[in-house]
C-alpha cells in the first residue's frame, strides 16, 4: 500500500494533491475474488515521503550540511523546513538547529574531531517523513603553522654555528690568541715573532801580552821595536792613572 501511496502522489502533481481520494483494492486467486476493500487517501496529508539526503563535509572550525530532497516533494509543499540535531562523537550533548536553508553551515566547532549530524524534514499537513540517516564527518584539522617550528631550527642552527665557531678559535684554526711576552723577549724577537734567533758568532780580539825584561829585544826586528815604542808612549801618557800599565802587565 505504501508504494501505491507514493505513486499517487507523483501521479497527482498534475491534479491537485490536496483533494482527499477514494482508493479500492481487492485480491483474486485462480478466479476467486475477494470483496472490495477501500480507503479514504489524501495525497498532501497521508504520503510517506523518503527522508532528506544528507552530506557532511568540513570547514575549518564549521561543517558543511547540504540537504536533498526529490524534486516532486518541493513542488507539491513548497518551502520546506529542517530541524538539525548534532553531537560530538562519543558525547551526549546534543545541538539544534532550525533552518528554512538546504544548505547549512555548523559553526565554531573544535578543529579535528568527528561530529554526527541528523536531519528532520517538517513540511504542511505532512508528518510521515522519517529523519535523515546520521551523518559523521571531521571538521579540519588545526592548520599548521611553521613559524615556530622555522625560529626552533633557526635557533638550533645559529647555537651550532655559534659553538664551532669557538672550537675552531680555540683551537687556533681560524686565528691564534695573542700573547704577551716579556720586555726582555720582546726587545729581542720582536712583539709578533714565534721564531728563535741564535746569537751571531764573533771572533775573539786578539790580546798580545808583552812580559817584563823584553828590553833588549825592543831594538831587533824592526817590527817588533815599533811596536815597543807605541807601546811606550802609552805607558806614559798613562803613568798619571796606572792603568795602562796594570793592563800591558796582565
Amino acid at each position: 500500500m505504501v508504494a501505491v501511496v507514493k505513486q499517487t502522489l507523483q501521479q497527482c502533481t498534475s491534479r491537485d494533491p490536496w483533494l482527499t481520494y477514494t482508493i479500492k483494492v481487492r485480491a483474486s486467486h485462480h478466479g476467486k475474488k475477494s470483496p472490495w476493500g477501500e480507503t479514504q487517501f489524501s495525497p498532501s496529508s497521508d504520503t510517506v515521503l523518503d527522508p532528506p539526503v544528507l552530506t557532511v563535509s568540513g570547514c575549518g572550525d564549521c561543517l558543511t550540511l547540504s540537504i536533498t530532497f526529490p524534486e516532486f516533494i518541493q513542488q507539491v509543499y513548497g518551502q520546506i523546513h529542517y530541524n538539525i540535531s548534532w553531537k560530538r562523537a562519543g558525547h551526549s550533548e546534543v545541538g539544534t538547529l532550525f533552518m528554512k536553508s538546504s544548505r547549512v553551515e555548523l559553526q565554531y566547532l573544535e578543529r579535528g574531531m568527528e561530529y554526527c549530524v541528523r536531519v528532520q524534514a517538517q513540511v504542511n499537513s505532512n508528518s510521515h517523513i522519517p529523519p535523515s540517516e546520521l551523518v559523521c564527518a571531521f571538521t579540519s584539522p588545526v592548520a599548521w603553522n611553521p613559524v615556530p617550528a622555522v625560529l626552533s631550527s633557526v635557533a638550533v642552527l645559529l647555537l651550532l654555528g655559534g659553538l664551532a665557531l669557538l672550537g675552531l678559535i680555540y683551537a687556533g684554526v681560524l686565528c691564534k690568541i695573542k700573547t704577551h711576552l716579556p720586555h726582555i723577549l720582546t726587545s729581542l724577537v720582536g712583539p709578533y715573532s714565534y721564531y728563535c734567533h741564535a746569537p751571531e758568532e764573533t771572533a775573539p780580539d786578539r790580546v798580545n801580552i808583552i812580559t817584563e825584561g823584553a828590553g833588549a829585544s825592543r831594538g831587533s826586528g824592526g817590527g817588533l821595536g815599533h811596536q815597543s815604542e807605541e807601546e811606550e808612549e802609552e805607558e806614559e801618557d798613562g803613568s798619571s792613572s796606572g792603568y795602562g800599565s796594570q793592563v800591558a802587565r796582565v
